[in-house]
């Protein structure tokens, strides 16, 4: 083969190897699912370089904080066919490991502006289905209509952070044997016998024009009803059969979320 010709060659090689790479590296880019466990997975591209950096560090400081998992994804469009609900608690139980008190994962769809919250049966009992997605949405969802993307995802890491500081603490006061002091036992009694006693005291004074009679008759106001006859008929019978439906709240193994538009 004369020189040229081989230089050629060799030179489509490469070519052929570069743009087969870039093919390999798109497709990672545009599929979530490849993303490895990464806490940020922008492939819509809505985020600069240093708000995709700060959300990283901010993700990574309530993760160690609250031993959670937290992903925040962006999508072009969905894979063809599937609901974001699926996909998003797909996402969650494939690609990303458990942590000892649950994980979250928000994806955003730009092609049809839908978001949905996906947690983990561990997560779910924190962040419920309805009081915590709700706070959840109140936080992050006027800035994603807006389209402050960077503000939006950073509302929501912070909320989830807050809900579960919140959570904790309160369950820290329930725990507490504590809590419930001999002080405020006392109190109660003192005002639960005072009630009693005032009760008890109204009740008397209403009897003190009550007479005893001889007989029971005697309570009867025989004016009042003067029943000649009595039948009973039977008019109807209404039988309502309601279909057991099954769930379709779209978690998976255990888990929760919510979603909607922006």
């Amino acid at each position: 083969m004369p020189r040229k010709q081989f230089v050629l060659f060799i030179q489509l090689l490469c070519l052929l190897f570069f743009l087969s790479q870039s093919v390999v590296m798109a497709a990672k880019t545009d599929d979530p699912m490849k993303s490895y466990d990464q806490p940020v997975v922008d492939q819509a591209k809505v985020l600069t370089p240093q708000q995709l950096d700060e959300l990283k560090l901010q993700i990574k400081r309530v993760e160690r904080k609250q031993k959670i998992k937290v992903a925040v994804c962006t999508v072009k469009k969905l894979p063809q066919g599937k609901k974001i609900s699926d996909y998003a608690h797909q996402i969650l139980n494939e690609q990303y490991s458990s942590s000892e008190k649950g994980k979250i994962l928000l994806l955003v769809d730009m092609e049809n502006r839908k978001w949905y919250v996906a947690t983990s049966s561990k997560m779910k009992s924190i962040i419920t289905d309805g009081k915590g997605i709700e706070k959840l949405k109140e936080a992050f969802l006027s800035d994603l209509s807006d389209g402050k993307y960077g503000e939006s995802f950073t509302a929501f890491v912070e909320s989830v952070n807050t809900q579960i500081d919140a959570y904790y603490e309160q369950k820290a006061i329930e725990d507490d044997p504590k809590a419930f002091s001999k002080l405020s036992a006392g109190i109660a009694g003192v005002l639960g016998l005072l009630l009693a006693a005032i009760f008890t005291c109204a009740l008397l004074e209403c009897m003190g024009n009550v007479k005893a009679a001889k007989e029971a008759d005697d309570y009867l106001n025989k004016d009042s009803v003067n029943i000649t006859k009595q039948k009973d008929i039977l008019v109807g019978v209404t039988v309502v059969r309601v279909k057991r439906s099954s769930s379709s709240s779209g978690s998976s193994s255990g888990g929760g979320g919510g979603g909607g538009s922006f």
